[in-house]
């Protein structure tokens, strides 16, 4: 899916810069993916914003992120 974005040519590397890490970028939107399955019961919203993509081999940086719960009192996470 993330070769199917506009961002994924300057994922790769564009014009000499040096690649991205689009593995850690996709380990990250199936484990936030797998996260937000087990919780859907919980979460009405979940925002990261930005996400940064670190280059290849440095991981991902969530630099702002919100999830707001139906019900936070009864909540137990």
């Amino acid at each position: 899916m993330i070769a199917e974005t506009r961002c994924h040519e300057l994922l790769k590397g564009h014009r000499g810069q040096a690649a991205f890490d689009i593995d850690a970028l996709a380990d990250t939107l199936v484990k936030l993916s797998d996260f937000v399955a087990r919780h859907a019961d919980r979460i009405d919203e979940l925002e990261i914003n930005p996400l940064a993509v670190r280059p290849q081999g440095q991981g991902v940086v969530a630099l702002d992120a919100v999830i707001t719960c139906r019900d936070m009192e009864s909540s137990q996470w």
